[in-house]
């Protein structure tokens, strides 16, 4: 396989993240634990919930076939391969009450129609609006759509603007990964012939010397196959050698090759050790589960999540408005041990404030000194 073959392209990427194990599995436990956010939107003054904004009501049907869970993991999972593109599909622009439905484009039926392509940076408002009259292609079986640049939102899984005339697209992570990708194919397609060799095997004549013949004869040779096949043990008359032409799997590390390569990928996409081995074999102790999947949500999803709803806001111009659109996931199990923690430091930093007290500090002191100054009024 050559890299050209399966890399390179968005529809490229898509397929390599559809067929190659190890790439789905990073890919889907991403998504996954994405989609498990709580999406809400809060008065920026007040810091309240709107519980019936029109946002919600829109993401909680974003389309007719899928619920915002569905709508959700698509959006990551296409992310993951390089960019999301998401289709507003609306009576008026940025217009979130004009909004009908909501559709996560499939990254390997866009042509960016050089939209991507800038001479010059755009400074005014006009130059703004041309840019806005671009167009991107869109096939849906035998057609092919132009949708403008108006009705679309561009999520980028790395950054856009690494590469020359890339605007509105990222270049994918996956294009560093080529190396362990292929060798987990490679190792995946050997183990699968190893495996189908070690029920194979061969049997010669077990003559040697002055008494060798020219192998069996075809009336022996077509017995012992018989014969061989159709019994796990076989007595014979004849002379016979039989060759396994299984190898010492364990000898050629698949497994342990494979599993470093899966590393490798998943720690590019932020997920760490412990949640990997937790996800893929269970090798992971429950506590250093949990650490691992604090640190991933706080450093990678909870990013993701501030990135998606940054872009919507954005796009509808929540902030103008006094509104904010945020995605959470204190709701989790995984999160409330954040909150323990905290709760755990903060009675042994009041001890240990009250243990200062009690040997001659005051409680200003005290207090500055284990970090508690701030509830010196409470």
């Amino acid at each position: 396989m050559s890299s050209g073959d399966s890399f390179g392209s968005i529809k490229g990427h898509l397929e390599e993240a559809l067929t190659n194990t190890a790439l789905f599995s990073v890919l889907n436990i991403r998504a996954t634990m994405f989609s498990r956010a709580r999406i809400r939107v809060v008065d920026i003054a007040t810091g309240k919930e709107l519980p019936n904004d029109p946002f919600l009501k829109l993401m909680a049907k974003p389309n007719f076939s899928q619920s915002q869970q569905d709508f959700l993991y698509s959006h990551e999972f296409f992310k993951g391969t390089g960019n999301n593109i998401t289709r507003v599909i609306s009576s008026k622009p940025n217009d979130i009450d004009k909004v009908f439905s909501l559709e996560n484009l499939i990254p390997s039926q866009i042509d960016y129609n050089g939209i991507n392509k800038f001479e010059n940076f755009v400074f005014s408002k006009t130059e703004k609006d041309k840019v806005k009259d671009r167009s991107i292609k869109y096939k849906m079986g035998e057609n092919e759509i132009d949708i403008p640049i108006s009705e679309l939102l561009f999520f980028y899984d790395v950054t856009n603007g690494l590469e020359p005339k890339s605007r509105f697209r990222s270049p994918s992570r996956i294009d560093s990964l080529i190396q362990p990708l292929m060798n987990i194919r490679e190792a995946q397609k050997a183990k699968n012939i190893n495996l189908k060799l070690s029920a194979k095997h061969i049997i010669s004549s077990g003559i040697t010397g002055e008494t060798m013949k020219d192998g069996l004869m075809p009336d022996e040779k077509n017995d012992i196959e018989r014969n061989f096949m159709k019994k796990d043990i076989m007595a014979s008359e004849s002379n016979l050698n039989v060759h396994s032409l299984s190898n010492n799997m364990a000898k050629l590390m698949y497994d342990e090759g494979t599993n470093s390569d899966l590393l490798k990928i998943a720690t590019a996409y932020g997920i760490n050790r412990d949640v990997l081995d937790w996800s893929v074999n269970g090798a992971s102790t429950y506590d250093n589960k949990n650490q691992g999947l604090l640190q991933w949500m706080q450093n990678s999803i909870e990013f993701e999540a501030s990135d998606f709803a940054g872009t919507w806001n954005n796009y509808f111009d929540y902030p103008k408005a006094g509104k904010r659109i945020e995605l959470t996931y204190g709701h989790l199990s995984i999160m409330q041990a954040v909150n323990d923690l905290m709760d755990d430091r903060l009675k042994k930093k009041a001890e240990t404030a009250k243990l200062l007290m009690d040997i001659g500090m005051t409680s200003e002191q005290a207090m500055l000194k284990v970090g508690l100054k701030e509830m010196n009024n409470g």
